[in-house]
Protein backbone atom coordinates (compact mmCIF):
# COMPACT_ATOMS: atom_id res chain seq x y z
CA UNK A 1 0.00 0.00 0.00
CA UNK A 2 1.22 3.49 -0.82
CA UNK A 3 0.72 4.87 2.69
CA UNK A 4 2.67 2.22 4.59
CA UNK A 5 5.85 4.30 4.79
CA UNK A 6 4.11 7.51 5.79
CA UNK A 7 3.91 8.59 9.40
CA UNK A 8 0.81 9.79 11.17
CA UNK A 9 1.66 13.45 10.59
CA UNK A 10 1.96 12.93 6.84
CA UNK A 11 -1.30 10.97 6.69
CA UNK A 12 -3.10 13.64 8.73
CA UNK A 13 -1.77 16.31 6.38
CA UNK A 14 -2.96 14.34 3.33
CA UNK A 15 -6.40 13.92 4.90
CA UNK A 16 -6.66 17.65 5.64
CA UNK A 17 -5.69 18.51 2.07
CA UNK A 18 -8.21 15.99 0.73
CA UNK A 19 -10.92 17.37 3.01
CA UNK A 20 -10.23 20.93 1.83
CA UNK A 21 -10.33 19.78 -1.80
CA UNK A 22 -13.66 17.99 -1.35
CA UNK A 23 -15.11 21.01 0.46
CA UNK A 24 -14.02 23.25 -2.40
CA UNK A 25 -15.69 20.92 -4.90
CA UNK A 26 -19.01 20.66 -3.12
CA UNK A 27 -19.43 23.96 -1.27
CA UNK A 28 -20.72 25.92 -4.26
CA UNK A 29 -23.37 23.36 -5.14
CA UNK A 30 -24.25 22.82 -1.46
CA UNK A 31 -24.78 26.56 -1.07
CA UNK A 32 -26.85 26.64 -4.28
CA UNK A 33 -29.21 23.73 -3.66
CA UNK A 34 -29.09 23.85 0.13
CA UNK A 35 -29.74 21.19 2.73
CA UNK A 36 -33.53 21.22 2.62
CA UNK A 37 -35.65 20.02 -0.30
CA UNK A 38 -37.97 22.50 -1.96
CA UNK A 39 -41.40 21.83 -3.45
CA UNK A 40 -41.38 21.14 -7.18
CA UNK A 41 -37.73 20.11 -7.47
CA UNK A 42 -36.74 17.69 -10.17
CA UNK A 43 -35.35 14.24 -9.37
CA UNK A 44 -31.79 15.14 -10.38
CA UNK A 45 -31.68 17.96 -7.84
CA UNK A 46 -32.99 15.66 -5.10
CA UNK A 47 -30.40 12.98 -5.89
CA UNK A 48 -27.64 15.58 -6.12
CA UNK A 49 -28.64 17.00 -2.73
CA UNK A 50 -28.41 13.55 -1.14
CA UNK A 51 -24.88 13.03 -2.45
CA UNK A 52 -23.68 16.55 -1.69
CA UNK A 53 -25.10 16.68 1.83
CA UNK A 54 -23.68 13.23 2.60
CA UNK A 55 -20.20 14.45 1.70
CA UNK A 56 -20.69 17.88 3.28
CA UNK A 57 -21.57 16.31 6.62
CA UNK A 58 -18.89 13.66 6.28
CA UNK A 59 -16.12 16.26 5.88
CA UNK A 60 -17.54 18.42 8.66
CA UNK A 61 -19.19 21.39 6.97
CA UNK A 62 -20.81 23.14 9.92
CA UNK A 63 -24.08 24.11 8.20
CA UNK A 64 -24.67 20.53 7.11
CA UNK A 65 -23.93 19.12 10.54
CA UNK A 66 -26.15 21.70 12.26
CA UNK A 67 -29.04 20.84 9.94
CA UNK A 68 -28.49 17.10 10.37
CA UNK A 69 -28.39 17.50 14.15
CA UNK A 70 -31.62 19.54 14.09
CA UNK A 71 -33.30 16.91 11.89
CA UNK A 72 -32.21 14.13 14.22
CA UNK A 73 -33.42 15.99 17.30
CA UNK A 74 -36.79 16.63 15.62
CA UNK A 75 -36.98 12.95 14.69
CA UNK A 76 -36.28 11.91 18.28
CA UNK A 77 -38.87 14.31 19.66
CA UNK A 78 -41.63 13.18 17.30
CA UNK A 79 -40.97 9.47 17.79
CA UNK A 80 -40.99 9.27 21.57
CA UNK A 81 -43.30 6.68 23.00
Amino acid sequence: MAFTKLGNMEINHILLVLQAYIEKLISKIYNTIGYTAKAGEDSLTKITREDVTRWACRIGMSDCRQNARADFTAFQNTNKE
